[in-house]
C-alpha cells in the first residue's frame, strides 16, 4: 500500500500523477477529483479521546492476571497504603534524628512536636527528601575528592567547611604529587565527590586500640 498525503486544491487548479509505465517510460496523469481522489474526513478528535482513555483506564486495572473492579477500589487502597508507609517511614526519621538534622531539615526547632504540628505529612516528606538530597551532595571528612585541575589526583578529605576542604593525596602523579601529601584550603567550586568515602574516625580509633 502506498503512502498517503493530504493534499489542498485550490480553485482552478489540477493535481497531476508522475509515474514511469509499463514500458518503463515516464507518464503524467490527471487525477480527477471526483473519481481517482478519496475525500479527506477530519477525525473526531473527542471520540479517539473518549476511546483512548477508555483503553489505557481498562489496561491500567490489570494486576497479574486479575482485573480489579470498575471502582477503582483497589488503586485507592494500594495508594492509601503507600501514603501510610511514607508518613510512618518520615515520622520515624524524624523521631531518630539528633538536633542538628532536625534544625538542618525544618529550621529552629524547640519542641519535637512542633514538627508534627507545623507540617503536613506531603511538607514533612519533601524537607526530609530536600535535606537528604543536600547531605549526599555535601562533602564530608572521609569523601575521596577529585581536584578538577589535576582529576587524576584523589584526595582524602580530613576537614571540610562551607568553603573550603583540606586533605592528604591517595595517589602519586610524577611531577605533581605524592601518597600523602598535604592539600589544604581547596576551594569547594574547585573538587568533586567520586562517591567513595572512608569512616576515618573508626579507622584512627582502631589504630588506637592496636
Amino acid at each position: 500500500m502506498g503512502k498517503k498525503y493530504i493534499v489542498e486544491i485550490g480553485r482552478l487548479e489540477r493535481l497531476y500523477k508522475a509515474f514511469i509505465n509499463a514500458y518503463g517510460k515516464p507518464e503524467i496523469t490527471w487525477l480527477s477529483p471526483e473519481v481517482d481522489l478519496t475525500p479527506y474526513t477530519a477525525p473526531d478528535l473527542e471520540q479517539v479521546k473518549k476511546e483512548a482513555y477508555e483503553k489505557g483506564y481498562e489496561n491500567g486495572f490489570v494486576d497479574g492476571h486479575l482485573k480489579a473492579e470498575k471502582s477503582g477500589q483497589k488503586f485507592y487502597e494500594d495508594g492509601y497504603k503507600r501514603g501510610l508507609s511514607d508518613a510512618w517511614e518520615a515520622a520515624t526519621k524524624i523521631l531518630k534524628a539528633n538536633w542538628r538534622e532536625r534544625n538542618g531539615t525544618f529550621g529552629a526547632v524547640t519542641l519535637l512536636e512542633d514538627i508534627f504540628l507545623d507540617n503536613t505529612p506531603a511538607e514533612a516528606i519533601e524537607k526530609i527528601r530536600q535535606y537528604e538530597q543536600e547531605q549526599e551532595e555535601q562533602i564530608t571528612k572521609g569523601d575521596i575528592v577529585l581536584i578538577k585541575s589535576t582529576p587524576e589526583v584523589e584526595i582524602l578529605v580530613t576537614y571540610a567547611d562551607e568553603e573550603y576542604v583540606s586533605g592528604i593525596a591517595l595517589t602519586e602523579v610524577d611531577g605533581n604529587c605524592e601518597i600523602g601529601d598535604q592539600y589544604t584550603n581547596i576551594r569547594i567550586s574547585n573538587v568533586e565527590k567520586t562517591g567513595k568515602h572512608y569512616d576515618i574516625v573508626s579507622v584512627l580509633q582502631k589504630m588506637r586500640e592496636e
